[in-house]
Order: structure tokens, then C-alpha cells, then sequence
């Protein structure tokens, strides 16, 4: 994952919000959520709006899942306190390998969180391209460390 650029002062952060509805698995003294194929894993980001935001070309946010991982059903996804496509667009590529979130920096709601968090809301499924018995741990990771995830500023 790619932010940039680096002049955001607070961190973005992707975190899996149902870890509780799966059972878990122990292994070498540490728990994880035992997922299967099919399962729903549920995200949430937490992205820091620049201050000049309204003065910007433009601002996407990009989450590329790894093997194994899709975008679910995108009508869960929540883009709280803006609306499509007046402040925002969506696009889930055909594969459902990326989603691809462009904010309208010229939109009363977004210029509205500049120097503010937006959060985001929603979806992946757990798909047969999975690797079983693999453990990735991707809960509460700051966006700038978790590879799946980036923004682009213009």
C-alpha cells in the first residue's frame, strides 16, 4: 500500500471490524479468526483528508485484495457522510480484484472533511483462490504498511 503524498500528518488505518463472528484458531500460543472459504470479512478505513483537498485535481483511494480475497456485494459499501456520485464514484473491476473509490475534491461535502478523517465501510469475500492453513493477519493495520491498499493525490 502507497500513500502519497507523505504530507498527511495522521495515520490511515484498514481494519477488520467482524474478527468476532468467526471462531479462532491457537497456533504457537497466539489467536487468530479461523476464516473459511466464502466467508465475509467485513473492513473499515479510516482515511486522513488533506487540508488543501479543495484545491486538488483529484484523491482515490484504491484496495487491491490479495490472492484469494474479492470485493463483496458493493452495495454495502459506505462512504460516510458523502454521496454518490455527487461527492464520490465507485468502480469494482470486473474481476472484483480492485476497488476504486475517486472523491470529487471540488464537492461541498469533501472540501467540508478537509484536515478530517472519512471512513469507509465494506466488504470482502474469502474466495477458493485462498491458500488454506495460511495465516495473514491484516486487522488494524495503518493503510501505509498494508499492501493492498493506496491513495492517489493529483
Amino acid at each position: 500500500m502507497h500513500v502519497y503524498p507523505k504530507n498527511v500528518s495522521a495515520e490511515n488505518i484498514k481494519e477488520m471490524t467482524n474478527v468476532d463472528v468467526f471462531g479462532s484458531v491457537t497456533i504457537n500460543g497466539k489467536e487468530y479468526p479461523n476464516v473459511q472459504i466464502g466467508d465475509v470479512l467485513s473492513y473499515k478505513l479510516t482515511i486522513q483528508i488533506p487540508t488543501n483537498i479543495g484545491t486538488r485535481t483529484s484523491f482515490v483511494i484504491k484496495d487491491t485484495p490479495g490472492v484469494g480475497m474479492a470485493v463483496a456485494n458493493p452495495e454495502n459499501l459506505v462512504v460516510t457522510g458523502l454521496t454518490s456520485p455527487t461527492d464520490y464514484t465507485v468502480t469494482i473491476s470486473p474481476t472484483r480484484n480492485e476497488l476504486t473509490i475517486n472523491l470529487v475534491p471540488g464537492s461541498t461535502n469533501v472540501k467540508a472533511l478537509a484536515g478530517d478523517a472519512l471512513v469507509i465501510t465494506y466488504n470482502m469475500v474469502l474466495t477458493e483462490d485462498a491458500v488454506p492453513d495460511t495465516i495473514k493477519v491484516r486487522s488494524s493495520t495503518p493503510v501505509n504498511k498494508h499492501n493492498s491498499l493506496r491513495l492517489i493525490e493529483n
